[in-house]
């Protein structure tokens, strides 16, 4: 199967409260998938086109979780379970206004910033390749992520 589009980079849990206003006056939150580039794949595939993921969880219960999201979407999901860090995990609560705030208790250590040279083979050919700009917070992967648009423009 041929690929229109291909999204790299983070992949997170995203954690809804059942109601406005601060994390702490939430009773129950619904987990999603999230991470920008994770999300675009996600509406790319329910526009119809045939959509690829690659990218790093953690290898945990929130990564196998996100796996399954993804797949349930329609998405070809390529995630690699790092034993290494955990899946990235965010509270996202919604003002009066309806801006959002995040709270991250994995903070800049989750497993989506552990995308290395590796990732790249995972990476298909596609007319369209969308990346995330978030996994460049370690030096070694905003190599790679630099990479991985260079490959994309020369195919």
């Amino acid at each position: 199967m041929s690929i229109d589009a291909v999204c790299f980079g983070e992949a997170l849990v995203d954690l809804l409260p059942d109601r406005r206003g601060a994390l702490r006056d939430a009773s129950r939150f619904e987990v999603h998938s999230g991470g920008a580039p994770a999300n675009v794949a996600v509406g790319l595939a329910r526009l119809g086109l045939r959509t690829a993921f690659v990218g790093v969880v953690g290898e945990d219960e929130f990564g196998h979780l996100l796996a399954r999201k993804l797949r349930d979407e329609g998405i070809d999901a390529r995630l690699r379970h790092s034993p290494k860090a955990l899946t990235g995990l965010w509270f996202v609560a919604l003002d009066e206004n309806g801006d959002r705030s995040f709270f991250a208790p994995t903070g800049a250590a989750s497993a989506d910033k552990l995308i290395a040279l590796e990732d790249l083979d995972r990476i298909p050919d596609a007319r369209i390749f969308h990346c995330g700009s978030s996994a460049h917070v370690l030096p070694e992967a905003g190599e790679v992520l630099r990479a991985a648009v260079k490959h994309a423009k020369q195919r």
